[in-house]
Parts: structure tokens; sequence; C-alpha cells
């Protein structure tokens, strides 16, 4: 996805409470990863933040919850992710 994609995502999620945008761009990400893998995972819920059922929404609320009151692990994600991201190369 290029940085101005990026931008007008981030952009577009600015009016939503910090644990729903947290949990917005987690879906993001799954929504993102499915169409990069198309021959091997199906894409099970809506694409839109603002189309999940309730069900499904509360799952991705409860799973920031869930990083929130983990601050050890989420920091040791995050630390991962951007060792990965500067061994891959990848711009910020």
């Amino acid at each position: 996805m290029s940085q101005d994609a990026d931008k007008a995502l981030l952009e577009a999620m600015e009016h939503l409470s910090p644990k729903e945008r947290a949990a917005a761009l987690g879906h993001w990400i799954y929504v993102l990863t499915a169409h990069r893998l198309t021959n091997e995972w199906t894409l099970r819920v809506n694409e839109a933040w603002e189309d999940l059922d309730a069900r499904s929404r509360e799952f991705n609320l409860a799973g920031i919850d869930t990083w929130a009151q983990s601050p050890a692990v989420f920091a040791a994600w995050t630390e991962a992710v951007a060792a990965y991201a500067k061994e891959i190369g990848a711009s910020k």
C-alpha cells in the first residue's frame, strides 16, 4: 500500500475513539492480508469497519482490551514488527 493510501486510511479513522481506531486498524490489516492471500484465505467478514456486524466489531474491540491489558507483550510485538520492517527495508 502506498504512503498516500496509508495517510488517507488514517485520516478516515481520525474521528474514532482510540480503542475503536485500534480495532479498525487491526481489522484493516486482516482484510489487506486476506486480499494478498486470495488463493489461500477467504475473507469471512465485511471489508469496511463500518459494515461489520455487532459481534465481529465487539470481538475486535475485545482484542484491543487484551492488548491494552498486556503492555509488555504489546511492546514486544511492536518492537518485533518494527525490527522486521527494518529487516525487509520497509519505508516509513
